[in-house]
């Protein structure tokens, strides 16, 4: 069972992405190349893992917010993948040209 839900949830949001989108589809049907930043983009669009729960195990500082050992933390990725960048634009929009420089929090 396990992958069964995220693996249905990034396939049929990605499949309507890409539905929804002519030229994204356009783009991927004409060069096989963009098939793995396809992947990456339907995973970062479509976030088929919602929440995981962690235990820090180690002191550490996140943008000037002390994290303990031992504090919970929660991770939520629909917004980790909505992050602007300047050179993304607009993070709502589906585009599987555009590289990241931010690692996929798909499946962390």
């Amino acid at each position: 069972i396990a992958g069964s839900e995220t693996t249905r949830n990034a396939i049929s949001a990605g499949l309507l992405a890409l539905h929804d989108d002519p030229g994204q589809r356009e783009l991927l049907r004409r060069d096989e190349q963009w098939a793995g930043p396809a992947t990456e983009e339907i995973l970062r669009w479509a976030t088929p893992v919602t929440c995981h729960m962690r235990t820090a195990t180690t002191p550490h500082d996140l943008g000037g917010q002390a994290i303990e050992a031992g504090d919970r933390l929660a991770m939520i990725f629909p917004a980790a993948g909505s992050i602007t960048s300047t050179t993304r634009g607009d993070s709502g929009d589906f585009a599987i040209a555009w590289t990241s420089a931010i690692a996929s929090s798909a499946f962390m």
